[in-house]
């Protein structure tokens, strides 16, 4: 073989190898999906956004990270969707949970899942936050409720020495279908107590624990 029919054949495989390259890289154009970006990590209404993911990745993982209520962060990664299922939070309530980590497919769905989070739009639920549980006049801060929690529950266990308070986000119905009648708080060891607004549930409290008040 001539040295020039070497050299046709190398520029022949070469010219091969670089056609399937731009191949590769023309159905990765045309398969790559978008996610959310937010611009003020703090600052969820500011996620409108996007990335273009590379690679395998083929979903959007959300990540939120609660400052004791003070402030979320929030993020879009690019990843697998088998990782980012694998690392979803089953269950998680941003205004009790310090880190959530959830999967979307589509800038839509990921729209959906950030509104819902956050109830854009939606008249929320404020109920109580105590910061010591033992300390009824503590719970003067508060916690937003998502979904369809439309109530707040005060649950007081007595252990005969003193009292242990918190309050709960809950489904209205369900927290009086639970709600302790006639309790009182100096004899019996466990106590729920339903009320459907801050204020609401501070009057409530403040008869519980100070009567005279």
């Amino acid at each position: 073989m001539s040295l020039y029919s070497v050299y046709w054949s190398h520029c022949v495989i070469m010219n091969s190898v670089n056609l399937i390259v731009l191949s590769a890289f023309i159905v990765y154009g045309v398969s790559a999906i978008s996610c959310p970006r937010c611009t003020n990590e703090n600052d969820w209404q500011t996620c409108t956004g996007t990335q273009t993911c590379g690679g395998g990745d083929d979903t959007c993982q959300l990540e939120i990270d609660n400052n004791n209520n003070d402030r979320y962060k929030l993020i879009y990664h690019c990843t697998h969707s088998q990782n980012c299922q694998q690392h979803a939070t089953t269950y998680c309530d941003i205004t009790v949970h310090g880190h959530c980590s959830m999967c979307c497919d589509t800038i839509d769905s990921c729209k959906i899942l950030l509104d819902t989070v956050f109830e854009a739009g939606v008249s929320v639920t404020t109920c109580p936050k105590c910061t010591n549980v033992n300390d009824w006049m503590s719970c003067t801060n508060t916690q937003i409720c998502h979904g369809s929690e439309d109530g707040c529950q005060l649950v007081v266990d007595n252990d005969g020495i003193r009292h242990k308070v918190n309050y709960h986000c809950i489904h209205r119905q369900n927290c009086q279908q639970h709600e302790t009648q006639h309790c009182d708080i100096s004899v019996h060891g466990h106590c729920n107590f339903c009320c459907d607004t801050a204020d609401a549930c501070r009057v409530q409290i403040e008869g519980i624990f100070d009567p005279s008040a």
